[in-house]
């Protein structure tokens, strides 16, 4: 995913390994403020960044809590992560890491977790190797 105005835009995708999953294609937007991804854009800006976007947010027509937004900005900056229910399709978790350049978020990488029967891989093994991957991503890029 990258920024896109006050929005996000998926910019490239992965079908999953198995014969059931959620697909979310190129070009899909959301608002910034409403999604796992641009709440982790936002999260890894340097604050005079997140300064102008939040100038930005505030006058967009998508209305955002903003409190909320910022106390969720800060506990995924502080976790590296967001892990948190979609707000676009019920019974999804989205797993959302930072891919950093010069300290900063310049992309992020978003699983859409669905919970499988019997269950294979697990939220928290799907969000370490998530991690594991934007790590790697990101020492890559420096």
């Amino acid at each position: 995913m990258a920024p896109s105005g006050d929005q996000i835009v998926v910019i490239a995708q992965m079908d999953v390994p198995s014969d059931l999953g959620l697909v979310v294609r190129p070009g899909h937007r959301r608002p910034l403020t409403h999604s796992s991804s641009g709440l982790v854009l936002f999260a890894f800006q340097q604050p005079e960044v997140q300064a102008r976007w939040l100038d930005m947010l505030d006058a967009s027509e998508v209305p955002f809590e903003r409190a909320q937004f910022l106390a969720a900005a800060a506990q995924a900056r502080n976790d590296g992560y967001a892990m948190q229910p979609s707000e676009a399709v019920v019974g999804v978790v989205d797993l959302t890491a930072p891919i950093l350049q010069r300290g900063s978020a310049t992309y992020t990488l978003t699983v859409p977790f669905i919970a499988r029967r019997p269950e294979l891989v697990g939220p928290h093994a799907a969000l370490q190797a998530l991690c594991a991957a934007t790590a790697e991503i990101s020492a890559a890029l420096m």
